[in-house]
């Protein structure tokens, strides 16, 4: 629902991350405009990168279809380590998806717990399960 070619974008994503090439939203997001898989702009991939993080933010689960309906009617509130409190509101959509861009980063679960990292075969192809998880820095 955030595009169509997002399983490419994300793909490249995690190519960059297991290469370690970096973790960060922000450098994947110029290292998939490097690669350029689309043929588009840098603010094209920022921008669709950007999106998926909001929808993920706002509702978007793995194990469950995504019909594009936010979760979170009002805002989004994060609380900074130091307690610091962050509000975000809904009308101020353009600053909550940058700051996810530039706060957010890659990161690996449980190997055994998510079976990430395995291969395995199906309809004689050959795939190995990769995990993506999506955390603020």
């Amino acid at each position: 629902m955030v595009d169509s070619q997002m399983p490419l974008i994300v793909a490249q994503m995690l190519i960059g991350y297991y290469s370690d090439i970096t973790a960060d939203c922000l450098c994947l997001a110029d290292y998939v405009s490097c690669i350029n898989p689309l043929s588009r702009s840098a603010d094209f991939y920022r921008h669709k990168i950007k999106e998926m993080l909001c929808a993920v933010a706002l509702g978007m689960k793995p194990a469950t279809r995504w019909d594009g309906t936010d979760e979170a009617s009002g805002g989004y509130i994060i609380v900074r380590t130091n307690g610091d409190l962050l509000a975000y509101h809904i009308y101020n959509r353009d600053a909550f998806r940058s700051y996810l861009l530039n706060n957010t980063k890659l990161e690996s679960g449980s190997s055994s717990r998510h079976g990430y990292g395995v291969l395995y075969e199906q309809n004689g192809e050959i795939y190995i399960k990769l995990n993506l998880q999506i955390r603020f820095i």
